[in-house]
């Protein structure tokens, strides 16, 4: 019988508890909802590394005046889309999560999704 795990994903570095997280778990009986993504053990590997990409990405790259960060915005995005394309449903929930909430001056959440 396959043990279950659970890997807690922050919005932000530190965990803290009043922060909203999103979990990972290979647990069939969990609920199915928008901060629950029930994966397999080979799957987390990659979600964890679309989890940090989301956190670190400068959602605002475009509006830099400084034409390197914008470079290194767009090959961030063009990264993370292809990283949600790669995890379908799984990516898209992590992108919803990450999003942010005041997304002024943000690109819109479907240039995400390709």
């Amino acid at each position: 019988m396959e043990e279950h795990f659970e890997q807690k994903i922050y919005r932000y570095n530190q965990n803290i508890e009043t922060e909203k997280f999103i979990l990972l778990t290979n647990n069939s009986n969990a609920t199915d909802n928008e901060l629950t993504i029930i994966c397999k053990l080979e799957e987390v590997e990659k979600l964890l590394e679309l989890a940090k990409n989301l956190r670190n990405h400068d959602w605002t790259f475009e509006m830099s005046d400084d034409s390197r960060y914008y470079r290194w915005g767009k090959e961030q995005m063009n990264t993370v889309r292809s990283q949600i394309s790669k995890n379908g449903s799984h990516g898209v929930k992590l992108l919803n999560f990450f999003y942010p909430e005041n997304s002024s001056g943000c690109h819109n959440k479907k240039n995400y999704l390709v």
